[in-house]
């Protein structure tokens, strides 16, 4: 058995990776218990021991037997090493594991209005994290959402659905215009949707897929969340960039 106490795992404070919960799957679960032993000193653990500590630790119940299957820690390249210690099959998560694990944080990102300069920070953070062609879902437009997109500094080309340009089109053409000017390298194009079909707010880029609780105008202004659900390239995904597709394709250019 490991050295390592279940009651060590509670205190485990990982850089940049939420802790776990009932919430999560199974698989999340077991890669933390492995990233959290490997910083506590001991990046080996058998299925019985990461059973153990997820039960006593988290209250969180995931049978040895399932850990040691084929499934939950499927993938290529493999989230994990096994090998054989004197504790039996031992599991030692891998850098594949440590990337996945990173990539799943922040799936829920709440917005607190009195928290103004966090937010700001948060919002940021996103937009310059996007890369390659960005389509905006967004049924409010005014000068705000431009001077957002000014942080989508990875992105190559910027496409943004709209129904609603505020004050006018006329002042959202003279910003248009002075973005473009301003930044060269990234095209940038307006379009408002026929009818009014548009009522979500999403952005989607070359690999993510996020859902804004309220319109990028107004993110700060008033409690909302950010969801992130997962790539652009899942079922889901792929239905939302169809439907994006459609309506762009009988917008009207701004």
């Amino acid at each position: 058995m490991t050295e390592l106490s279940p009651a060590e795992f509670k205190d485990v404070a990982l850089e940049g990776i939420a802790k776990i919960s009932v919430r999560d799957t199974p698989r999340r679960q077991v890669l933390w218990v492995l990233e959290a032993a490997d910083s506590l000193g001991d990046g080996k653990l058998t299925a019985s021991e990461i059973e153990h500590i997820l039960k006593k630790a988290f209250r969180i119940d995931v049978p040895w037997q399932a850990i040691n299957g084929v499934k939950l820690l499927s993938g290529k390249p493999r989230p994990v090493r096994s090998r054989k210690t004197k504790r039996g099959k031992s599991f030692e998560i891998s850098q594949e594991g440590r990337s996945e694990l990173s990539e799943q944080e922040e799936l829920v990102t709440y917005i607190d209005p009195s928290r103004a300069l966090s937010n700001m920070r948060t919002v940021e953070k996103l937009l310059s994290s996007l890369s390659g062609h960005m389509q905006l879902c967004d049924p409010y437009v005014n000068e705000r959402t431009l001077d957002r997109l000014v942080d989508c500094t990875g992105v190559s080309e910027i496409k943004l659905l709209t129904t609603h340009l505020q004050p006018t089109k006329v002042r959202i053409e003279e910003n248009l215009r002075a973005f473009r000017q301003q930044h060269k390298h990234v095209s940038i194009e307006v379009r408002v949707a026929l009818g009014r079909e548009l009522h979500d707010r999403y952005i989607l880029d070359d690999k993510n897929f996020y859902l804004l609780g309220t319109s990028l105008n107004n993110i700060g202004l008033k409690q909302s969340f950010i969801v992130r659900l997962g790539g652009n390239r899942g079922h889901l995904g792929q239905v939302v960039v169809s439907e994006f597709n459609r309506l762009w394709s009988t917008g009207t250019v701004v």
